[in-house]
């Protein structure tokens, strides 16, 4: 986490004024409206569909409470400044066409020293960015920092909602910053109400700062649903005690929730990262090929992360620790306070030395760690000699417990230290910590597979099954967003319900649109025909064959065929559609229950969902996060 510059922020502002004064001279308050932007327009047309505007920031110049900007497909080289706010029903809302590729563009402007933002909404209210493209602002200038979308000040109820943010780099040769999504709360009233949901932040070269942040005087925020990958160095960061608020008091987040994203490939440093910040529920999380998996600490002193709720995720293949609290050892006094891991699948992290040369640990416990709780976890080590299940590296911090985990290695020296010394058997590691009273070690967890064909569910034969013990923060939602709970908590990310789908044929109706069938278009067999929904028909094309493969996963065929459904490739929002049948993890679907009905999860995460929730003929099927209560990936078999 960078420092916040307190030099810059004030130009930043005087920047947006300054462009706000240029482009949105006094003008007649217009009524509430629907406007269009398109690459072909004129700021001196009407601004209907057929008469767009040229500018994105013309059309904003007239939206009031309850307009709606439409930008067509093209880029647009903007930097684009909310001047107006919405208000309560009636949001100012700023989106990209249906079906078209709109793009707000930084490739046309020459960046230096400073603060610079393609989008920038300062202490404005009820206002929704949904989507749009943010794209391509490089700088290479020393003391720079360019942002794809910027929210500072008292700034309430914002949200943005499936866009693309990428390319955002700073390729300075030294003192790196950028951030693809920065909220900073630097007002003496809090910012409130933020959402960021559903977009895809990738390719951002961040130097010291983040893909996506919130840091300051922010009281209620939700960072959900989101891919983030290919930073180069933390993916999300809830951040406190840098700084952004004058006053220190106010100055870190508190209230808010990060869950069900998919944060990888961010070798550099961390994928989720709770710094001084408060409050903070942590939950259903994708996190791999990082450097580091999830962290709750302190880099400042004064500013302790506290009462952060860590549970529910996967963590795996990442370089270092998996799960970490604490602050930096003879860096902060911070320290990680009132926390909770708890029902976390940790896989295959540690592959990589620390700052000192040193193997962290799957779960690594540094300074000042006190009152902190580690329960219901799956911990599955490296097969080597040298990956710790648990490293406490001093004696600092107390009132510590854990308890109740899973430890598995498949070969290789069993490993564990607590305050410094290390501990090779389970029992001595009892002893010396008084930690693990209830917990197991030794014991397969028995996931799906292991290796590169990966799938971290639990079998129903799983020991992990029914082992758990009780928490008042568990969450009533597991990893997949079916119930946290099915008879006693199970340990791991994921509850284990035996699905009751029999083998053989079966229709499958969303309950967004009940009078549908999942239809394989035109009872098509060529490799990529589309699968969809259409009215029930009672034609073959709607027939499904289900074929256990195991737990609760199953082969799904068009009937009569050897063409499986598969997911093309996964990757939120990719349609779905029939290939051959292959036997690969893109045609494997498990089946989570959902009261009596089923969310089809595919070996990626993602669950089999309704482009939309739209319920016309062809509409698409997709692959979109788990989310048990979204009726367009809810599927009633019959």
């Amino acid at each position: 986490m960078q420092r916040y510059q307190s030099f810059s922020f004030a130009g930043f502002l005087v920047a947006i004024a300054l462009i706000a004064v240029l482009i949105f001279p006094a003008t007649s308050i217009a009524f509430a409206a629907t406007y269009y932007v398109a690459t072909t327009g004129s700021d001196s047309n009407s601004g209907t569909i057929s008469s767009p505007f040229r500018t994105i920031n013309h059309g904003l110049a007239l939206a009031t409470a309850g307009s709606t900007v439409y930008v067509r497909g093209g880029s647009y080289y903007e930097q684009v400044v909310f001047p107006n706010s919405g208000s309560s029903g009636n949001l100012i809302s700023l989106l990209g066409y249906p079906g078209e590729t709109a793009a707000i563009d930084g490739s046309n402007f020459t960046v230096g020293a400073g603060r610079y933002t393609l989008v920038a909404i300062d202490s404005k209210n009820y206002i929704y960015i949904g989507s749009i493209d943010i794209r391509n602002y490089y700088t290479t200038a020393l003391s720079s920092q360019v942002n794809g979308i910027t929210v500072t000040g008292s700034s309430s109820n914002v949200t943005v909602a499936n866009c693309n943010i990428y390319n955002i780099q700073n390729n300075a040769s030294s003192g790196r910053q950028a951030h693809g999504f920065e909220a900073l709360g630097n007002a003496s009233s809090p910012m409130t109400n933020l959402t960021v949901q559903n977009c895809n932040i990738t390719n951002c070269h961040t130097g010291t700062s983040e893909a996506c942040t919130v840091n300051g005087y922010i009281d209620g925020f939700t960072i959900s649903g989101n891919q983030i990958s290919n930073c180069d160095n933390i993916g999300i960061d809830a951040a406190g005690g840098y700084g952004a608020n004058g006053n220190s008091s106010l100055d870190y987040v508190r209230n808010g929730s990060i869950r069900n994203n998919n944060v990888h490939d961010c070798p550099i440093d961390i994928g989720i990262y709770c710094d001084g910040s408060r409050n903070i529920v942590i939950e259903g999380n994708w996190v791999w090929n990082d450097d580091r998996g999830i962290g709750a600490v302190s880099e400042t002193n004064n500013f302790p992360s506290s009462n952060i709720i860590i549970r529910s995720n996967a963590v795996y293949n990442c370089n270092k620790a998996g799960i970490y609290i604490g602050g930096y050892i003879g860096y902060t006094t911070g320290g990680t306070t009132n926390c909770k891991i708890l029902n976390n699948t940790i896989y295959n992290n540690d592959a990589v030395l620390g700052a000192f040369g040193e193997v962290e640990g799957e779960i690594s416990i540094r300074e000042n760690a006190t009152n902190n709780t580690i329960k219901n976890n799956i911990i599955y080590a490296r097969t080597d000699n040298t990956d710790i299940f648990v490293r406490k590296y001093t004696t600092t911090g107390s009132g510590n417990v854990i308890n109740y985990n899973m430890y598995y290695k498949p070969s290789g020296t069993n490993l564990w230290m607590w305050n410094g010394t290390s501990y090779s058997s389970f029992a001595s590691w009892k002893t010396a910590s008084g930690q693990d009273g209830n917990s197991v070690n030794g014991v397969d967890p028995k996931f799906v597979s292991v290796g590169s064909t990966l799938n971290l569910q639990k079998q129903s034969s799983s020991p992990a099954v029914n082992t758990g013990s009780s928490d008042t923060d568990q969450g009533s939602l597991d990893i997949y967003g079916s119930n946290r709970v099915v008879g006693t908590i199970d340990k791991g990310a994921d509850e284990v319900v035996t699905a009751t789908i029999a083998n053989g044929a079966h229709t499958l109706t969303p309950l967004s649109g009940t009078g549908t069938r999942l239809d394989d278009a035109g009872s098509g067999t060529t490799n990529g025909n589309k699968v969809e929904i259409w009215a029930a028909n009672g034609t073959s094309a709607q027939s499904w064959t289900f074929t256990n493969i195991g737990g609760t996963t199953f082969k799904v065929t068009v009937v009569n065929t050897s063409t499986c459904l598969d997911d093309m490739g996964g990757g939120q929002g990719v349609a779905a559609g029939v290939w051959s049948c292959n036997g690969g993890t893109n045609q494997s679907w498990t089946a989570l229950a959902t009261g009596s009905n089923y969310q089809l999860r595919n070996g990626a995460g993602m669950c089999l969902d309704v482009s939309g929730a739209g319920t016309a003929n062809g509409t698409s099927t997709i692959s979109w996060p788990c989310n048990s209560g979204d009726a367009a990936q809810v599927w009633t078999v019959n």
